[in-house]
């Protein structure tokens, strides 16, 4: 298989995964949102259970003699005590906040405000808050991503190397048959053409000379399969050509061909005519315009 066609394979594998994650992506989206929900409700309940299990902790130590109240503390939990007038009066964050701040919406923050009745802090008010993150949840979803992606990629790659494979075989029984058909063409072109320059230079004559230039144009045509076939493109290189001359030549291999259908070509060809183009190129023009005409 050519360069070519393996990018091709890797382009379309990767751009019909994109595809697939693409509309993957689609109830993907509604299921995070779904996720996310069910993710804030549980934190919520945890961080509720969590205060009250702090509010019981204050009624306890308000009904005991203890002159020392160790406040729970932690790791995932901060926890506020205001007095009635919304005056911070202890904290387990050394950030300070409002009892205000608390009534504002956040979607980083969830809290749980609990009105406390009478007890030794002189506390009113209990807020617990937690940070919240929903990292995990994209994390998830980028893995499972990008592991659909590499699964779709892969799978399209191997169907469709497997799809080429009988292109493949065909391809390669085309080349074979082509190099050897090249092959023996090359020795009866050469034989052609050393016999062709030697009759002309013997016996100089017009359809000798068509006949030589025929030959030379078959051996360019040759050249150019030749070289495909090797390097899988042709390279048109363009050189200054008189074209006067080259149409003269032209019209005179298609005279004989004109005459047998009564067909008379009247030449009004201006000299010194000089081009940049490929000689093939301009032949085909050339060619294909006396040939339809």
């Amino acid at each position: 298989m050519i360069k070519k066609d393996k990018r091709y394979i890797y382009t379309l594998a990767f751009f019909y995964s994109i595809v697939i994650v693409g509309v993957v992506s689609i109830p993907a989206f509604f299921y995070i949102s779904v996720e996310k929900k069910s993710y804030l409700q549980m934190q919520k309940q945890q961080l509720a259970h969590y205060a009250y299990s702090v509010e019981k902790t204050i009624y306890d130590f308000s009904r005991t003699n203890e002159h020392i109240f160790n406040f729970p503390r932690s790791l995932l939990y901060d926890s506020y005590l205001y007095d009635e007038k919304g005056k911070l009066l202890f904290s387990t964050n050394a950030k300070v906040y409002t009892l205000e701040e608390f009534n504002k919406p956040n979607e980083n923050i969830i809290s749980k405000k609990i009105i406390l009745n009478k007890n030794r802090l002189h506390a009113k008010y209990l807020v617990v808050m937690k940070h919240i993150s929903y990292q995990e949840i994209y994390t998830k979803a980028t893995i499972a991503a990008l592991f659909l992606g590499a699964v779709v990629f892969f799978l399209t790659l191997f169907f469709i190397q497997i799809s080429f494979r009988p292109l493949e075989r065909v391809n390669r029984y085309l080349n074979t048959f082509f190099n050897d058909a090249m092959h023996e063409l090359k020795t009866p072109l050469g034989v052609m053409q050393l016999n062709l320059e030697f009759l002309r230079q013997e016996s100089p004559s017009k359809p000798l000379r068509r006949l030589f230039s025929g030959m030379q144009n078959m051996i360019l045509i040759y050249d150019d399969i030749e070289y495909h076939l090797k390097y899988e493109h042709v390279e048109y290189r363009s050189e200054d050509i008189d074209v006067s001359h080259f149409l003269l030549e032209r019209v005179e291999v298609f005279e004989d061909l004109a005459k047998v259908k009564n067909i008379i070509f009247t030449k009004k060809i201006d000299t010194n005519l000089h081009f940049t183009i490929n000689r093939i190129e301009l032949q085909r023009i050339i060619d294909n315009t006396l040939s339809n005409a």
